[in-house]
């Protein structure tokens, strides 16, 4: 009887001090959380583990694994019987103040457990100090601690030398090993046998030991139970139980319970259980296990299903018939009569006999379409036309990117037609080559790869999107979740191949010409690989692929070719010969070719940190990593054909030599592109063939002009000749200048700033022309003038303040070349040599950074001059220039320029450049109405006597030239900033000198007998005279000595030259000089007397 009292004491101690322990609802079967090893759980154990695992007394090893083929420990053992007699919460709580055993701490995880096991008489310890805790838990020991757990081991049936075999009599008596297929004995026990006897002992019946009766009863005194005996430890600690039925909705169709019906109507239900089922257990046979009124915590199918797949549920179909299985059943949407989508995608024929329910046969509908937007802020989600709340979406859907295509399952509640759910599943893709294809009934039913694989078409296949196979190309096939076909397309499976063009004949050239078989050479856009492919070998269209309708041109037309691009099928024909497909810039005009590529032109320009690619693709927008986007060059021919790397655009620049703030144009180029979630492009590989490269650099600095007889060398052929020149800078560094000879216009290469703008040949022979810019423009970078220069005493940095009120940073990564000889290398010494001479510097600005790059330092004159020189027969008529730049006017030069602004200023107007001659000043000479004529030469051509007005000589020895000067012109190869004046004439022609007929001296007959040629105004005739009778001269003293002088007049038209005369030693003539003032005149010599020096 005392062993009743302890029994019965333990049980009114759990119920009445502890109370019920309530389970929560769950969140789809716990069991399924543990997503590493739930589905090695044997067929036999799944129903006890999914229930043990929702009402909480078993866990796993970690947080995903069961380890059901594990084993338990014994003190794993305690907590689990504590779970079971306490629940989790109250199990938990267990404290233990004394050491149970000697090799169990108080402090030990598992001492309140094992405490309470041993204080309720349900387990032992090995030795009566030890419990071994660790020790693996065998069949028979925790069969005997179950059965203690209920209320049997009270008559001490289960100690001694026959405990084991006690153990396994009452085991198998009350079905504590039921459903176990290997049986328990004195080996550990695997996980999940232990997990089936704890199930099976939760949902026995509790026993008390009678004396009366000398057995175990599960009930006394005419009630069914009394202190709970009689109940179960389900009932009683977890309040479990189940529901078994036909499931006629889930949770997964948007319903807010799994409903249980007696038959596959809605009208017989007989539970509403919140187990948060999906629709694979819709119309099975099941059992539903919860917690108080509809706290789902496991559902256990019931159902044996046999699943037909796409092409398969014509077979299911006659399945069904042959074994009367209800039909009608579906979930997803249904389509009307007539529409494709949504299709058939699975039917299922289920055996629900478990329930006595016969067979039903189930067809699952799906579409083909794409998630759309998941709008988070209204917790809904699109797809494949359908919009549900993101809570009933049941799939997971984290990973599937916006636009992706999808299979979609749109369900609704079979007992709320409001209610929907939605299965979205990632549509996945392969590529492969196709060696056949078969078909059934008119339509294609598979399509088998070269490797072996056969891939079936899918239910839901897109009758619109049926891509025309080509045996031997290169598909990529969207597929389900079957792995079956939706569609198949060229998209992302195809490679494209630029032609070089290049052939050559792969037999024996003197072959019927229907038998020859060409070889050309490709290279891949995307590798960069080069192969050679045999695509064509018949004469009626020879090459048709490459553009050659013409048998006997083929070979012009093949080399004309190259830079075509083209899709190669993946295999050959049985003949031998590739299928080759032109592409071009058309074909990817609205879309991508392939999905993968793009052909167009394009321009690479620099803005700010980044380079630019300038070029939407029909609203496209094309993006690319500046640092890691690959461009490919092809160049060269045949052997010497090759394919080069340049990484990122910095790459490709240094490559082509352009500057900073230059622009690279790729026409016909490939873009091996990666469609982004908006639909524009992500550009990864550029192909491009050499010749197709077009550069612009800012800027080349010219700093003398380059006549284009100096050059440095000249390469090439007959028929197209590259002339080099030197003398060039780009960015500081001088560069060769090489001209197609084609491009050679005018005479040389005037100084200035140009842009660069490169060609290059299919060798990477590179050619240019020469852009000049007009420095000081308002649109243009590139600087001359003075500048006001300011050091900030920060870094090394110093302000330019220079033409239209610019200013600019240098710093020491400005690079000054210096033209001048004057050691100019730094700042600081280029600010000594602007403030000590005030000359001009040019200097170009890089837009990125908005700082100067270079400085060249060139001198006055550079941009604009004008040079005023006088002609030899002026000069030598003792003609000057008056100096513009001393104001006093004292000062006489033979030439001066204007430079730069000054020049610049003047350009265009009328300008006077005053001459001097110092004898006709001296000797006093004016001219009110006679006029002189002057001729100007500029820049060495022939003298024009219009361009400057005949002027007079108002002022003695001073005569004024005024003309237009010219314009500058900026215009290469036109262009004019130097031009050189050279002032002339001032002629007075021939002048004669005579005497009056009777007078008694005449001319003396010397070697111009009179007559001077060419005189120039300035010029001094010298001529002598004679006695008529040629008798000496005498004075009035009747002699004529060395200190004699004579004076006379030469007069001609008003004008009368005091002449002063010399007589010779013999007395016999009189020299004399004068200057002349008319043109053409003979001038009469008179004399008037003798006078003593």
């Amino acid at each position: 009887m005392r062993t009743l009292k302890k029994t019965l004491s333990l049980v009114l101690v759990v119920a009445m001090v502890l109370g019920l322990c309530v389970v929560g609802a769950s969140a789809k079967d716990a069991v399924e959380n543990f997503t590493d090893d739930y589905q090695k759980v044997g067929a036999a154990y799944q129903e006890a583990m999914g229930v043990m695992v929702g009402v909480g007394i078993i866990d796993g090893m970690t947080e995903t694994a069961l380890e059901p083929q594990g084993t338990y420990t014994r003190e794993q053992a305690a907590k689990i019987v504590a779970y079971m007699l306490l629940g989790k919460s109250k199990a938990d709580s267990l404290k233990c103040t004394v050491a149970p055993f000697d090799d169990v701490a108080a402090s030990r995880w598992s001492a309140g457990y094992i405490a309470f096991c041993v204080e309720q008489g349900i387990i032992d310890g090995m030795t009566a100090t030890t419990y071994e805790p660790t020790g693996t838990l065998t069949g028979f020991q925790w069969a005997k601690m179950l059965l203690c757990a209920i209320g049997f081991g009270v008559k001490g049936e289960f100690t001694g030398s026959s405990w084991s075999v006690n153990t396994a009599l009452v085991a198998h008596k009350v079905n504590l090993f039921a459903g176990d297929l290997d049986g328990a004995d004195h080996t550990a026990l695997r996980r999940e046998q232990a997990v089936l006897y704890a199930f099976n002992a939760l949902n026995t019946a509790k026993v008390a030991y009678s004396p009366n009766v000398t057995s175990y009863v599960y009930g006394i005194q005419g009630y069914t139970t009394v202190n709970n005996i009689g109940s179960t430890l389900a009932k009683d600690v977890y309040d479990l139980k189940y529901a078994q039925g036909i499931v006629v909705d889930v949770e997964g169709n948007g319903a807010g319970y799994t409903v249980v019906s007696k038959d596959y109507s809605t009208a017989n239900v007989t539970n509403k259980i919140k187990a948060d089922n999906d629709i694979d257990m819709m119309y099975h046979a099941a059992r539903v296990w919860y917690t108080g009124t509809n706290n789902g915590v496991y559902t256990y199918d019931l159902a044996k299903t046999t699943t037909y797949k796409c092409q398969e549920i014509a077979t299911g179909t006659k399945a069904a018939t042959a074994a009367k299985a209800t039909t009608g059943l579906y979930v997803g949407e249904k389509p009307a009569a007539g529409v494709k989508s949504p299709a058939a995608y699975e039917a299922y024929l289920l055996d629900n006999s478990a329930v006595s329910a016969g067979s039903a046969y189930v067809t699952l509908y799906a579409s083909f379409g794409n998630l759309g937007y998941v709008d988070a802020a209204k917790k809904t989600v699109t797809a494949g036309g359908h919009t549900v709340a993101a809570a009933n979406v049941r799939t997971d859907i984290s990973k599937i990117t916006y636009g992706a295509p999808v299979i979609v399952v749109y369900t609704t509640s079979t007992t709320d037609k409001t209610l929907h759910g939605m299965y979205i599943y990632a549509a996945t893709s392969t590529t492969g080559i196709v060696k056949g294809v078969t078909q059934e009934a008119g339509n294609i039913v598979s399509v088998t790869l070269t490797d072996g694989t056969v891939l079936k078409v899918s239910g839901i296949r897109l009758q619109d999107n049926v891509e025309t196979y080509v045996i031997g190309n290169v598909y990529t096939f969207v597929l389900d979740s079957h792995g079956h076909i939706v569609y198949a397309t060229k998209d992302y499976a195809r490679d494209l191949w630029a032609y070089t063009g290049d052939w050559k004949f792969d037999n024996e050239y003197n072959g019927y010409n229907s038998e020859r078989v060409i070889s050309a050479k490709f290279a891949n856009v995307t590798t960069g690989e080069v192969k050679d492919f045999a695509v064509r070998s018949f004469k009626s269209d020879y090459y048709a692929n490459i553009g050659v309708d013409d048998f006997s041109d083929y070979s012009n037309v093949l080399a004309s070719a190259r830079g075509t691009y083209y899709d190669l099928s993946a295999t050959t024909t049985e003949s031998g010969i590739y299928v080759a497909t032109a592409v071009t810039s058309t074909d990817t005009a609205t879309s991508a070719y392939a999905s993968k590529f793009v052909i167009g032109d394009t321009n690479f320009v620099r803005s700010g940190n980044y380079w630019v690619e300038n070029w939407d693709f029909n609203n496209k927008g094309m993006y690319f990593n500046p640092e890691t986007v690959t461009f490919l060059v092809g160049s060269g021919h045949g052997s010497t054909f090759e394919v080069k790397t340049c990484t990122g655009v910095a790459g490709l620049k240094e490559a082509f030599n352009v500057a900073s703030n230059g622009m690279l144009r790729l026409s016909n180029a490939a873009y091996t592109i990666t469609i982004t979630e908006s639909g524009d492009y992500r550009v990864d590989t550029v192909f491009v063939m050499i010749e197709d490269v077009q550069s612009t650099s800012n800027y080349v600095f010219v700093p003398s002009d380059i006549l284009y007889g100096n050059w440095s060398s000249v390469s090439g052929d007959q028929g197209k000749y590259f002339v080099t020149y030197k003398g060039a800078y780009l960015n500081g560094t001088a560069i060769d200048v090489v001209f197609h000879s084609d491009l050679l216009v005018g005479n040389k290469i005037v100084r200035g700033f140009y842009t660069a703008i490169k060609w290059y040949d299919a060798y990477g022979k590179e050619y240019m022309r020469l852009d000049q810019k007009v420095d000081n423009a308002t649109n243009e970078l590139c600087f001359y003038g003075l500048p006001t220069m300011r050091s900030t005493g920060y870094n090394g940095i110093w302000e330019f303040y220079g033409p239209n009120d610019s200013w600019w940073n240098a710093d020491s990564n400005t690079k000054i070349v210096d033209f001048t000889g004057h050691g100019i290398n730094s700042l600081s010494s280029l600010y000594q040599y602007v403030t000590a001479h005030k000359y001009n510097v040019a200097y170009t600005v890089d837009p990125n950074t908005e700082r100067i790059d270079c400085i060249y330092v060139t001198g006055t004159g550079w941009d604009a001059k004008y040079t005023f020189t006088l002609s030899s027969d002026l000069l030598a008529a003792g003609w000057k220039i008056v100096s513009p730049y001393d104001s006093t006017g004292k000062t006489y030069v033979n030439s001066f320029e204007l430079n730069d602004n000054s020049a610049i200023t003047q350009q265009g107007q009328a300008y006077t450049v005053k001459l001097y001659n110092a004898d006709l000043a001296k000797a006093g000479i004016t001219t009110s109405s006679t006029r002189y004529s002057m001729t100007l030469k500029t820049n060495g051509g022939a003298a024009s006597t219009t361009a400057i007005p005949a002027a007079t000589m108002a002022t003695a020895g001073t005569i004024l030239a005024t003309f237009t000067l010219d314009r500058f012109v900026q215009d290469n190869p036109n262009a004019i900033k130097t031009y050189n004046y050279e002032i002339g004439g001032l002629s007075l022609g021939i002048i004669t000198i005579a005497t009056n007929d009777g007078d008694n001296i005449a001319i003396y007959q010397d070697g111009n007998k009179g007559v001077y040629k060419d005189v120039v105004l300035g010029e001094s005739i010298t001529g002598a005279i004679k006695m008529a009778d040629g008798s000496k001269f005498k004075n009035a003293d009747g002699v004529v000595g060395t200190a004699n002088v004579w004076y006379g007049q030469a007069s001609s038209s008003g004008y009368h030259a005091t002449l002063k005369g010399t007589p010779s030693a013999n007395a016999y003539t009189v020299s004399f000089s004068f200057y002349p003032l008319h043109a053409g005149q003979t001038y009469i010599i008179t004399g008037t007397g003798w006078d003593i020096e």
